[in-house]
């Protein structure tokens, strides 16, 4: 989905979150994707393996663009949390078992990425 407009026009992808018994959507950038990995390569190298699609500097507006890239990181989330839950790593500091949250609040504070923000909160 497009934000802003003109030359500030910028686009967000929209992620749905399912945990057993609870469901959440959060809205990132593609900028924050790349924050998202970063960190986590720094915490566990073996996701240094795992390829983020590629920044694109022209026709990144461009709808078939948009949508190779949506693609693209679906298959990167979905990549993640499988490998996280196998290897039952935390992204901060403790190890948890991911499969095994109990609730939103603790997957969200285990992994700030999938927090909602303000303004996206229902």
């Amino acid at each position: 989905m497009s934000r802003g407009s003109g030359s500030k026009k910028y686009h967000v992808y929209q992620i749905i979150i399912q945990i057993p018994g609870v469901q959440w959507t959060i809205y990132r950038r593609f900028a924050e994707f790349r924050a998202f990995h970063k960190k986590l390569k720094q915490q566990h190298p073996f996701f240094s393996k795992l390829d983020l699609p590629t920044r694109t500097h022209f026709n990144h507006k461009v709808a078939s663009v948009v949508e190779d890239r949506r693609k693209k990181l679906e298959i990167y989330l979905q990549t993640v949390s499988s490998n996280l839950a196998d290897q039952k790593a935390g992204i901060d500091t403790d190890t948890m078992d991911l499969e095994a949250f109990p609730c939103k609040a603790t997957v969200t504070s285990a992994i700030n990425f999938f927090r909602e923000y303000q303004d996206e909160a229902s």
